[in-house]
């Protein structure tokens, strides 16, 4: 059975929240820096026609929702530093369903420099497989649980007041514990990087060029995969007017894929064209959000994927009190190495934000999701509602 959240927080998590506690010691001196927190608490109740999301014996349950959302940050001449930690803890009317919960702490610096920025990131997330089980990668077991410890680097170097040169990585360690026997799931490292010199060409034109690059690996005993990405890029930023913007970036990587079970290698190599294309359109009562992306996808299958996704967001302000939102996403996993693990994925979002007060929101949400693998195709209906409460910061 899944312990409480709070139960469940190891080394690493309490490090973290030591280091809050670090954080807001030192914001709590108003002399060295401005100070800004919140914290909302939010309830709420669900009911998921097929938790799942499998084709043969849907199992439908009714849920009860308590999460905690709060953060700090703190702010000085010339540096930043903000922490955020969030919780969730779920629990299903079905007996069968063990409570599902999850922990997220993220920390971030960013420092100015005479000459450009720099920006610091560390985060940890555990969270068990039944919460947003739609980005699981379609394997979902209750009982399993997933660590992600992350990190991010990025520097930029103002080279004149138009051109400047942008370094990025970005890290994570994937692990998962409590997978039932029989459950094929691989422990992963995941790493992508970026070296980008960008122009402005005038106020709302800006252009780069660079070179962009990804790493993955899962072993486990016998089994060793790796597979690396690599190859030159180039984006554009433009805006429009005022409401309209697009922005735009092309890579076309190599892949070389090693392979390793026993005694038996095998080595792999193609190439393919990489990139995002994102348009934004802002009106008087709200605002539209189009995307394309191909990006690397690290399984937990032990394999690297492409993923195509196409995507569509908007917001609309029907009047000072309610707004409604919502969205639909496609997405399309491809296997580079074999097409048994090939999936497709719709997801299709409508809610209704009511403003009770300045600190206090209601929210009526619907999801659809389709998912295809396998040659098996399933569906599922959710219908949340859900109160936050702002009970510390500015509005509160």
């Amino acid at each position: 059975m899944t312990r409480p959240m709070y139960d469940n927080l190891d080394v690493r998590v309490r490090a973290a929240l030591r280091a809050c506690a670090v954080v807001i010691a030192f914001a709590a001196h108003p002399a060295l820096a401005d100070v800004d927190t919140y914290s909302d608490v939010t309830g709420g109740a669900a009911y998921e026609s097929n938790i799942f999301l499998t084709s043969s014996d849907p199992v439908s349950s009714a849920s009860a929702t308590t999460r905690l959302d709060s953060g700090v940050s703190v702010e000085g001449d010339t540096t930043k530093v903000a922490v955020s930690v969030d919780g969730q803890y779920q629990r299903y009317d079905d007996g069968g369903l063990t409570d599902a919960s999850s922990i997220d702490v993220q920390t971030a610096l960013t420092k100015e420099h005479e000459y450009g920025e720099t920006r610091i990131g560390i985060g940890y997330t555990n969270a068990s497989s039944l919460i947003n089980a739609f980005e699981t990668n379609g394997k979902f077991v209750g009982d399993q649980r997933q660590e992600i410890v992350s990190g991010s680097l990025s520097r930029r170097f103002d080279v004149s007041e138009t051109t400047s040169l942008t370094a990025d990585v970005d890290a994570s360690r994937v692990t998962y514990s409590n997978t039932p026997a029989g459950v094929f799931t691989e422990d992963y490292d995941f790493a992508s990087g970026s070296a980008m010199w960008q122009c402005e060409l005038s106020e709302r034109a800006k252009v780069g060029f660079g070179a962009v690059g990804s790493w993955y690996s899962a072993a486990q005993g016998a089994f060793d995969n790796r597979a690396t990405t690599y190859g030159p890029a180039v984006s554009i930023d433009y805006e429009l007017n005022d409401r309209t913007s697009a922005f735009a970036e092309i890579s076309y990587r190599t892949t070389n894929t090693q392979t390793q079970f026993g005694p038996f290698d095998s080595d792999s190599s193609g190439s393919d064209y990489f990139g995002h294309v994102d348009l934004k359109r802002a009106f008087d009562s709200g605002g539209v959000a189009l995307s394309l992306r191909r990006s690397v996808q690290p399984n937990s299958n032990g394999q690297q994927d492409i993923r195509d996704e196409a995507g569509v967001m908007f917001s609309h302000d029907v009047s000072e009190t309610l707004s409604a939102r919502g969205g639909a996403t496609y997405i399309r996993d491809r296997s580079q190495q074999t097409s048994s693990d090939d999936r497709d994925g719709f997801a299709g979002d409508l809610a209704l934000d009511w403003t009770l007060s300045e600190a206090t929101h209601l929210s009526l949400a619907y999801r659809y999701l389709w998912q295809r693998e396998g040659g098996d195709a399933a569906n599922a209906h959710t219908i949340m509602l859900s109160l936050t409460r702002r009970v510390a910061g500015a509005n509160s």
